[in-house]
Parts: structure tokens; C-alpha cells; sequence
């Protein structure tokens, strides 16, 4: 597997996750509408969602080095770099290397 697939894979996961995640809490908001305190708890848990889905895409780690790799993880769309290979942050070596 290389970091690329690593990548996509957990990119596609967060995504349908927080497709998941989204229609939960806006079927909890629209039979819980009334209360205020209720409102404020589910935008603390929506926000604790959203971050909770970006720590994931940003502990992907790399499969040479094996350290994670931060705002490139985070922020990697599958389209990103389509044509060109680019190296991890860390290691220096190309996200299209198979692992070891």
C-alpha cells in the first residue's frame, strides 16, 4: 500500500463518516429543536465531530517513516497531485513508494 492510497482511503472514510455524522445530529436537532441549552449541546458536539474527523485525516501516518503527516493529511483531497508525486514532509520520499 502506498501513502497515496493511505490518503484516499482515510479521506473517503472521514467523508462518509461525516455524511453520517451530519444527518444524525440534523435529526437530533429537528426533534430537539425547542430548548436552547439542547441547541447549545449539539452544536459542542457537532464542533467536537468535525474536529474529532479532522485528528483522524491528520494522524495518517506515512508507510515509510511511519510518522503522521499533519496539515498534508488533513487537508489531501484525492484529486490533489494527480499528475505529480509528492514527497512526505517528514521522510522526504514519494507518496507513491509501495510500503515496506
Amino acid at each position: 500500500m502506498t501513502t497515496r492510497q493511505m490518503l484516499n482511503r482515510r479521506f473517503n472514510r472521514a467523508l462518509l463518516a461525516m455524511v453520517a455524522f451530519g444527518l444524525v445530529v440534523g435529526l437530533w436537532c429537528a426533534t430537539n429543536a425547542r430548548a436552547a441549552a439542547t441547541l447549545n449541546i449539539q452544536r459542542v458536539v457537532a464542533a467536537l465531530g468535525v474536529g474529532a474527523l479532522l485528528r483522524y485525516r491528520w494522524e495518517t501516518r506515512c508507510v515509510h517513516c511511519g510518522k503522521a503527516l499533519g496539515w498534508m493529511g488533513a487537508t489531501w483531497t484525492p484529486t490533489r497531485d494527480v499528475m505529480t508525486s509528492p514527497p512526505c514532509p517528514h521522510c522526504n520520499l514519494s507518496i507513491d513508494l509501495d510500503g515496506l
